[in-house]
């Protein structure tokens, strides 16, 4: 769903390694291995190397950010399960402590991958989980489009919806982070059509009430399967028939472009989303979490 951050489990340290903080010379390989550490503006994160013999094991980025550090790994693919990564973790956690109150994975992870279990074994513990449902697009739009006819007279006078191309960037961004915190830097890159893989500025819907961004969905399509990233809706409207406007039309419009399947996620607590992934009987993939180590 997203670039995620390289994270791979480690069992005993059986490298000869080195750690200590990249030089000049090393930056470019640890940009080359962690594009998304690197902020297009703003300062570069801290950054650490383990070397050996043999050249460069593994790379580790820092980014000191407020309420929390943002950790970002990689292991290259023949020093993995030799003890590389928990080494970087533990010699971040030592240059971190007493500068913040914790660590915290810049990406979701998903909660049945190697990354998961890496990220326990160094022990960190789960701060945010993403519920991740399938289903099958041809019944699921026509079955929101349904519930929210029946529901039309409940529906809060001045919201309307548009796609993402024509609502006012700033205001999007604005929300997007507001909901995700740290995760909101590869979020909000995404709304920039020009991004590598940008959100889809048609298929992507945005609330609007009285010239306000109070809402918006934002997903990219993948052959005849939309992937919806964000869903995200302002506190005075949860609980009520946002979501379903949201879901309603970005389902609507890819059904007419010819979308077979959508796959979408929603915090464990936002309840009318997850009613609505069980009265289509949506299938559970696996749960997608936020980590953090404190420190």
């Amino acid at each position: 769903m997203q670039t995620a951050v390289l994270l791979y489990c480690e069992v005993v340290i059986s490298l000869t390694t080195t750690i200590a903080a990249a030089t000049n010379a090393q930056a470019p390989l640890c940009r080359h291995l962690l594009p998304a550490a690197f902020p297009r503006v703003g300062a570069a994160p801290e950054l650490l190397v383990a070397s050996g013999a043999n050249g460069v094991h593994g790379v580790l980025a820092l980014d000191w950010v407020s309420d929390g550090f943002v950790l970002h790994l990689h292991v290259v693919p023949a020093s993995r399960r030799c003890g590389v990564g928990r080494a970087l973790v533990a010699q971040a956690a030592a240059m971190a402590r007493g500068e913040t109150r914790r660590l915290r994975t810049a990406t979701l992870v998903f909660e049945t991958s190697p990354e998961s279990a890496f990220l326990r074994s160094c022990g960190f513990t789960v701060t945010r989980r993403l519920l991740a449902f399938d289903t099958d697009g041809g019944r699921y739009g026509p079955t929101l489009s349904a519930l929210l006819r029946r529901a039309g007279k409940h529906v809060p006078p001045g919201l309307t919806v548009g796609p993402l191309a024509s609502a006012p960037a700033a205001g999007v961004a604005a929300l997007v982070g507001w909901q995700f915190g740290v995760l909101q830097h590869d979020a909000v890159a995404k709304l920039d059509p020009r991004h590598p893989d940008p959100y889809d500025q048609q298929l992507s819907q945005v609330l609007m009430r009285d010239g306000v961004v109070v809402g918006a969905i934002l997903g990219r399509r993948f052959g005849n399967i939309i992937e919806v990233d964000v869903n995200v809706v302002a506190p005075s409207l949860r609980h009520g028939l946002a979501n379903l406007m949201l879901l309603e039309a970005i389902m609507r419009l890819g059904e007419q472009a010819g979308v077979q399947r959508a796959r979408f996620s929603c915090e464990a607590h936002v309840r009318d989303t997850v009613n609505i992934g069980a009265r289509l009987s949506a299938a559970r993939m696996p749960d997608q979490l936020s980590y953090a180590l404190m420190l």
